[in-house]
């Protein structure tokens, strides 16, 4: 069981990993758009994978920090990307 002080500490890293995620969404969403247009290249990916993937995992990361409309959104972008 965590102290309470190990819990504090928890509470504020997930906090701060959560303002982290936030403040990097809009480089994330133009990775989307730049493997899309073919400007990103992972060896051994397609442009349409790594854009997938991008997706993927915001809808992840989106679902740990409870954003649960920013999750949904992203598996709604994924499921474009893959038709």
């Amino acid at each position: 069981m965590m102290t309470e002080s190990a819990e504090a500490r928890l509470a504020q890293r997930m906090a701060a990993l959560r303002k982290t995620f936030v403040h990097q969404m809009p480089e994330r969403l133009v990775q989307i758009e730049d493997a899309l247009a073919g400007k990103i290249v992972v060896v051994g990916e397609e442009p349409i994978a790594s854009a997938e993937r991008l997706a993927h995992s915001i809808r992840g990361t989106a679902a740990t920090f409870s954003f649960k409309k920013l999750s949904e959104a992203a598996f709604e972008l994924e499921v474009a990307i893959r038709e």
